[in-house]
């Protein structure tokens, strides 16, 4: 059972966290888009926070996103996601752009996994496999936010540490296996027939900001934004800022 909460009326955006996160991420972000007149779907991601099941693929996260917008008779939505979150919309919108009325594009890229990446995750589902949860914290937990975030948000950086260590172990392993084996997307990103936004922090270690300006480049209608002295998890680091670029998309675009 796929999770969700849905907020508010109006046209839908819907929020998809990233590894190994939950909905929740997205608590600051949900009564802004929600205040400005939209429905605001945030969903807990197979194996994730509320919801039962293992991930498998990317892809098959995506169905289930499909599968919510289903069963709430949702044709089209305003989809984003950060960071995994975001893998899973660019698969998505190559697959069935037919249910996209824009995209958001959070900490995140459209390329596949180099082949030096690929073996990273697996080095880390060996360690996942004898070490548990402690395994992901030790890989990413230092890389997550940008360098100020730890001494000036010590609750911040517990809380996505806390996140780790409640996600199953068989979700862990799951979900690095689907980011490995994940389809290169960026050559679809020319095709996307709607508006996109694209987000990078300014301090990311994981997915620099020129990386993802390379891809918005490829985009035939986007823009990009860059959050200053955000990393990684720039819409928990710096939420108020990241809630305003994406209100001033959706209100620029779908009102």
């Amino acid at each position: 059972m796929i999770k969700f909460q849905k907020i508010g009326e109006g046209l839908p955006v819907v929020f998809i966290h990233g590894f190994p996160f939950r909905k929740e991420m997205w608590n600051k972000q949900v009564p802004s888009v929600v205040n400005e007149g939209f429905m605001a779907i945030s969903v807990d991601l197979r194996g994730h926070g509320e919801s039962d099941g293992v991930p498998e693929s990317i892809s098959g996260m995506g169905d289930d996103i499909l599968e919510v917008l289903d069963s709430l008779n949702i044709e089209k939505a305003i989809i984003g996601g950060m960071s995994m979150g975001g893998y899973i919309t660019f698969d998505l919108a190559a697959r069935h752009p037919e249910r996209f009325l824009g995209a958001f594009f959070i900490a995140t890229k459209a390329a596949a996994d180099t082949p030096e990446a690929k073996k990273n995750r697996d080095r880390l589902i060996e360690e996942i496999k004898a070490r548990g949860q402690i395994a992901v914290v030790d890989a990413y937990l230092n890389k997550l936010f940008a360098p100020q975030t730890y001494t000036d948000n010590p609750v911040l950086v517990l809380k996505a540490k806390e996140w780790i260590l409640s996600t199953p172990v068989e979700t862990l392993i799951g979900a690095t296996k689907a980011m490995r084996d994940r389809a290169d997307r960026k050559n679809n990103i020319k095709d996307f027939n709607f508006p996109t936004l694209f987000i990078a922090g300014e301090k990311d270690q994981l997915i620099p900001p020129e990386v993802m300006e390379e891809e918005f480049n490829l985009a035939t209608d986007g823009e990009f934004k860059v959050v200053k002295s955000a990393g990684h998890m720039l819409n928990m680091e710096e939420p108020k800022e990241t809630a305003e670029i994406l209100v001033s998309y959706l209100k620029r675009n779908f009102r």
